[in-house]
């Protein structure tokens, strides 16, 4: 973790440029006082605890994490949908929640915050209560395109703002340059640097593994879009893990994705991000199809390389390959899809215009391989994110 980054940081949450989404505006004052002081403690508070680890409980970096399963995809690819799918077979999977990476990251503070909820659960469970009102109060915005709950399965690109290299710095510090590399990270970053941030990430999931699967007999099931870029150094850290790759047509998965990065970007800035900001994720997401596809066969067969579309619709072929590879029954996948058939939440609020024909051809020159996967576009339609 850098200390000339972390102070950069410090002083960077406002700009003087008045065209700068980092200029002075209402909602970014407000982030200034309500959440920059709570995230520059929360990241002292977390890495003296991880430290302290290393003191009490010596005996998590001998966890193996053999049995791992990343699923990597394009954002808005269904990848929540099948890792809150999986995860609730908890017999054979294991994950990181939300409130386990903002707020345990250590095994310390894992266990302070289940002995806190045992109690909780004696006397009424009054501050999970608590909890469930401020995550309705905070996050309704974010919640109308991707559930979100401290007690559920999320992507662990959070781990990562811990150490500095999270893509999420991005929205918190629009228009910051100093953070693109993490967006290429198996290329941009330079190698020493990448191990350094991925042995620290392997060192959160030991920790995790030791107290939530000291056996090892689950497999440890990440999520995370931003893993894209990242399959050569997980190719090195975690050299048996699976993988699914999700693929969507990129007419629909990139407006999408551009649709869910303007949310996160007003989360912090009242200013709406500019044209430019769309034109550099789509060319961001479109670099991380190529690394994706170039670091994929790292894996071998232990790659599932499954459609959009396939999966989604409970396609029999696609749900029992999934179910063969990891002894699962096909019935989890159709009770999970009559839950998000009727969860309003699952088909967002935020719409999106499908990219045209001519839009889509120019990508898929770049792309080829994703052809497949686009035989149906839907013309220039609206959707939903």
């Amino acid at each position: 973790m850098s200390l000339k980054l972390i102070i950069q940081l410090i002083f960077g949450v406002f700009s003087f440029k008045r065209n700068s989404m980092r200029f002075f505006n209402g909602r970014r004052l407000l982030m200034a006082v309500l959440f920059f002081p709570f995230f520059f403690i929360q990241l002292f508070i977390n890495q003296i605890c991880l430290g302290i680890d290393y003191l009490f409980f010596f005996g998590f970096r001998k966890m193996k994490v053999e049995k791992v399963v990343f699923i990597v995809a394009l954002p808005r690819s269904a990848t929540t949908y099948l890792h809150v799918t999986l995860t609730k077979e908890t017999h054979r999977f294991t994950t990181f929640k939300r409130w386990e990476m903002i707020f345990a990251p250590s095994i310390i503070q894992k266990y302070w915050f289940l002995g806190l909820n045992a109690i909780d659960s004696l006397i009424g469970s009054p501050l999970k209560h608590f909890a469930i009102w401020i995550e309705a109060k905070m996050i309704p915005r974010f919640g109308a395109i991707h559930h979100g709950s401290l007690n559920k399965p999320e992507e662990d690109e959070t781990l990562f703002l811990w150490n500095m290299s999270s893509v999420y710095l991005n929205f918190l510090y629009p228009e910051t340059e100093a953070l693109d590399a993490y967006y290429l990270f198996d290329r941009e970053v330079p190698t020493a640097k990448r191990k350094r941030i991925f042995a620290y990430y392997y060192r959160c999931v030991q920790r995790h593994q030791y107290v939530f699967n000291r056996s090892e007999e689950k497999y440890f099931l990440a999520k995370n879009p931003s893993m894209m870029p990242k399959l050569l150094t997980i190719s090195e850290f975690f050299p048996k893990a699976h993988l699914i790759n999700i693929n969507r047509c990129v007419s629909k998965s990139i407006p999408s994705s551009i649709a869910l990065m303007d949310l996160l970007y007003s989360m912090f800035t009242s200013k709406q991000p500019p044209s430019y900001l769309h034109a550099k994720t789509k060319g961001v997401l479109i670099e991380w199809c190529k690394m994706a596809h170039q670091h994929l066969p790292l894996f071998g067969d232990r790659v599932l390389r499954l459609s959009f579309d396939n999966l989604v619709s409970n396609e029999p072929d696609t749900i029992q390959t999934i179910c063969n590879r990891f002894d699962l029954k096909p019935e989890i996948f159709d009770t999970a899809k009559k839950e998000a058939d009727q969860d309003p939440m699952v088909k967002g609020k935020n719409k999106y215009e499908v990219l045209s024909q001519d839009e889509l051809e120019t990508i898929l020159e770049e792309i080829p391989f994703m052809k497949p996967y686009c035989t149906d576009t839907s013309g220039n339609k609206k959707q939903r994110a």
